[in-house]
């Protein structure tokens, strides 16, 4: 009911006084905005583990609750190169095949992390995803130098 009646306020102001209204809401984002976007790699990364530990029936500590953790620039400088890594075998411009690909590359190192036996913990899935690209590697063994990876990415 209230976003009707705001809805019909904004009809009944002219154009300057609606941007005006535009410019003042997009300084309070701006202004208020602590997060890189949902594209980050460690935002990307981070969702790819959730996805996997949620299949699993696993409770997933909150992404703000991570990122007051140890090892949180750790994770995001080791995201940031699982990017690079990612950008040299698929498109960097084609937002849901980077998506795919960083929840590929979540589910290799639950996957790895798993095969040692070691708890699937926030601080584990943390220090573990600068192995992201080997993880790839070990669960996809020459996949992504014969451009193979792109393609079960893309039929994911």
């Amino acid at each position: 009911m209230k976003l009707d009646a705001i809805i019909d306020a904004l009809a009944e102001l002219n154009a300057d006084q609606r941007a005006q209204i535009v410019a003042r809401c997009k300084l309070l984002g701006a202004a208020e905005s602590k997060s890189p976007g949902v594209d980050a790699p460690e935002e990307l990364m981070w969702a790819g583990y959730v996805r996997e530990l949620e299949r699993r029936h696993m409770s997933v500590p909150m992404l703000g609750i991570i990122r007051k953790a140890r090892g949180w620039s750790r994770f995001k400088d080791s995201t940031k190169a699982l990017d690079e890594w990612i950008s040299a075998y698929f498109s960097p411009e084609d937002q849901t095949e980077r998506r795919r690909a960083f929840r590929i590359a979540a589910d290799c190192v639950v996957r790895m992390i798993d095969e040692w036996d070691t708890p699937l913990i926030p601080s584990t899935l943390l220090r573990h995803a600068e192995s992201a690209s080997q993880a790839i590697e070990m669960q996809f063994p020459g996949y992504a130098s014969a451009g193979l990876l792109r393609r079960y990415v893309l039929l994911s």
